[in-house]
């Protein structure tokens, strides 16, 4: 069994990651005006995301991303004691 600390980390590391590959598809499907300010800090968060976790790893995330998501959905099920089946809608990713 993991313990809690445990698996609010992966939940963290999970956002982070499906946070990253996001703004990655963000920035390839330029469709649309962007503030500059906002521009550089999605920039910035992103480099301090990258420099969290192994290459490798993130390689592979675009590939992956509906698993990301899913498991990411997951842990914040676990995580909430007071989920039910009323408010599993609020775990989509």
């Amino acid at each position: 069994m993991k313990k809690r600390k445990d698996i609010h980390d992966k939940s963290e590391e999970l956002f982070d990651r499906v946070w990253l590959m996001r703004h990655h598809m963000d920035m390839i499907n330029v469709t649309r005006q962007r503030n500059e300010d906002i521009s550089k800090g999605a920039l910035a968060a992103a480099e301090k995301v990258r420099a969290k976790y192994p290459k490798e790893r993130l390689a592979k995330d675009l590939l992956y991303a509906g698993h990301l998501e899913g498991w990411m959905a997951a842990i914040r099920w676990v995580l909430d004691d007071e989920a039910t089946e009323e408010t599993d809608w609020l775990y989509d990713s």
